[in-house]
C-alpha cells in the first residue's frame, strides 16, 4: 500500500452555474482523509457568483480555472484532465452537484493496491435528494468484471452509472485518447468506462462510496434534438468496436458475443431516444420533428425495440400514433416498472444531466 498511499490523486469538477451545490461538491473534495490531492474546478463561464466563491476558497491545492468560451463537460474534462501536475497519476471526475465520502479516495486506493487494478475502479454509489436526504443506494457490482461483462450488464438494465465515483490511471486515460466525445453527452460514460476496463478489468472497491444527487436541474428532459442524440448511438456503437477491436485482448468468441450485446444495447438505447424524441415533438405540437422519426424508423426497423416498430406500423396502416395516448405510455411504465421489480430492482432514477453538452452549457 506504501506506493498508492504517496500518490498525488487530481480531483477534477466540471462546473456550470451550480454554485450552491459547488460549495458542497469541493468541501467533499477538501475534506478527503487522503490529503495529497491536487484539484481542479473547471468553469464554463459561471454567471451565478461561481467566481466570487471561488475565490473565497483558500486552500493551495485548489485552482479555479474559466474557459474562454463555453466549450461543454466533456470538452472541459479533456482539457482539464491535462493541467493537473505531473505528479498526479490517478484522477477522479465529481460532478458539481454530487458529494464524496471522506474516506473515498483512501478506501478506492487501498482497494487499487489489493487487486493490483492497472485502469479503473469505481466506488458504491447512493442516490440522495436536493437537500442531501438518502433516496436509495445502487445496485452492488461485481467485485471484478471484464468489459464486455460490464456492457453486457448495461445492455440488461442490470445497473445505472455514473461518471462520479470512478477513479482511473491518467495514463491509462491518455492511452484511450481522453474521454469520448460524441454528437450529445449520451452514452459518453458507458463508452469511456468500457474503454477503460478493456485495459485491465473494472474493479468494484464497494466500502468506498460517492454521493449522486437527484433534482429537477439534473433530469435529462431535453429531447427537442432527438435527432442527435440517434446519431450519438450510432457513434457510440462504432466508437466501442473500435476499441475493442484495437485492444485484442479477447477472443473472437467473445467479441461475437459482444456483437449481440451491443446490438440489444443500441435498441434500447435508440428506442429510449426515439420515444422521447417524439414525445417532445408531440408535446411541442411540431409535425416535422416527428415525421423524420417516422421516417428514421421507417428506414431502419430492425434497430428498434417492438414498441416503437408498433407505434410506428400503426401510423404507416391506419395513421394511428398510439404514443400520442397518456393511457398507451402509463400501461408501457407499469410494464417496466413490473420488470424491474420481477428482476429485484426499484424503478429506476430520473437520469442525471451527466455528460450532455446540450444540458451542461456546451453548443
Amino acid at each position: 500500500m506504501t506506493t498508492f498511499a504517496k500518490m498525488k490523486i487530481g480531483i477534477l469538477i466540471p462546473t456550470f452555474n451550480r454554485c450552491s451545490y459547488l460549495a458542497d461538491a469541493l468541501r467533499s473534495a477538501r475534506e478527503q482523509t487522503h490529503q495529497n490531492i491536487e484539484m481542479i474546478v473547471i468553469d464554463n463561464g459561471s454567471a451565478d457568483g461561481t467566481t466570487a466563491f471561488m475565490e473565497s476558497v483558500s486552500d493551495p491545492r485548489v485552482r479555479h480555472v474559466i474557459n474562454e468560451a463555453n466549450i461543454g463537460m466533456i470538452g472541459s474534462i479533456n482539457k482539464g484532465m491535462g493541467l493537473f501536475s505531473e505528479e498526479v497519476t490517478w484522477c477522479t471526475i465529481l460532478g458539481d452537484d454530487d458529494l464524496l465520502d471522506k474516506d473515498f479516495i483512501m478506501t478506492l486506493l487501498c482497494s487499487a493496491n489489493d487487486s493490483k487494478a492497472k485502469s479503473i475502479i469505481h466506488s458504491h454509489r447512493i442516490f440522495i435528494d436536493q437537500r442531501g436526504n438518502k433516496i436509495r443506494e445502487a445496485t452492488v457490482s461485481p467485485r471484478e468484471e471484464t468489459a464486455f461483462d460490464y456492457m453486457k450488464s448495461r445492455a440488461y438494465a442490470k445497473r445505472e452509472t455514473y461518471l462520479t465515483g470512478v477513479l482511473f490511471n491518467r495514463e491509462a486515460f491518455d492511452g484511450i485518447g481522453g474521454y469520448p466525445s460524441f454528437s450529445t453527452g449520451l452514452a459518453s460514460d458507458d463508452a469511456f468506462i468500457f474503454a477503460l476496463a478493456l485495459k485491465d478489468r473494472l474493479v468494484f472497491g464497494q466500502s468506498a462510496i460517492a454521493y449522486i444527487r437527484i433534482h429537477e436541474g439534473a433530469e435529462s428532459v431535453h429531447y427537442s434534438n432527438g435527432m442527435r442524440k440517434l446519431e450519438t448511438v450510432r457513434q457510440f456503437g462504432e466508437y466501442c468496436e473500435k476499441v475493442a477491436r484495437q485492444n485484442g485482448n479477447h477472443s473472437q468468441e467473445q467479441f461475437r458475443a459482444l456483437g449481440g450485446t451491443f446490438k440489444k444495447y443500441l435498441r434500447r438505447l435508440y428506442s429510449h431516444c426515439w420515444i422521447q424524441a417524439a414525445h417532445c415533438a408531440m408535446n411541442q405540437e411540431n409535425e416535422a420533428p416527428l415525421v423524420e422519426l417516422l421516417h428514421r424508423v421507417n428506414r431502419n426497423w430492425d434497430d428498434f425495440s417492438f414498441r416503437v416498430r408498433f407505434a410506428v406500423a400503426c401510423h404507416n396502416i391506419a395513421g394511428i400514433f398510439p404514443e400520442a395516448s397518456r393511457a398507451y405510455r402509463t400501461c408501457w411504465a407499469n410494464i417496466f416498472n413490473a420488470s424491474q421489480l420481477i428482476r429485484g430492482k426499484a424503478p429506476l432514477l430520473p437520469r442525471k444531466r451527466g455528460s450532455d453538452e446540450a444540458i451542461r452549457g456546451g453548443s
